[in-house]
């Protein structure tokens, strides 16, 4: 199922190098930098992954029909199950990135 039109990307995920040459371009020195995998079990089990695509991608499915949402969920949780579902819950693969800087001058 796809939506109508090209759908905008609401998440940006810079790189490290990439994240840093904002923050050098913007007159700041990093001193700091850590990418790392934070995985983080979603609240109430079976309906954890849905719950999360209502509340961060409610932009894309507010705009369906209602059997169309359930379709979209559904075939989402489907998709996703190899990689998220880990024993009775699913666990987003979350990523974090923390930077410390000062401003140069």
């Amino acid at each position: 199922m796809s939506l109508p039109g090209p759908a905008p990307e609401p998440w940006y995920y810079p790189s490290i190098a990439e994240y840093s040459s904002l923050l050098e371009k913007g007159g700041f020195e990093v001193t700091y930098a850590l990418l790392f995998d934070r995985p983080t079990p979603l609240e109430d089990r079976d309906k954890g992954l849905r719950n999360w695509l209502n509340m961060f991608g409610g932009t894309f499915l507010g705009e369906l029909p209602p059997e169309q949402r359930e379709a979209a969920l559904a075939a989402t949780e489907e998709e996703a199950r190899s990689a998220l579902w880990h024993k009775d819950e699913w666990v987003m693969d979350y990523r974090r990135l923390r930077m410390v800087a000062k401003k140069r001058g």
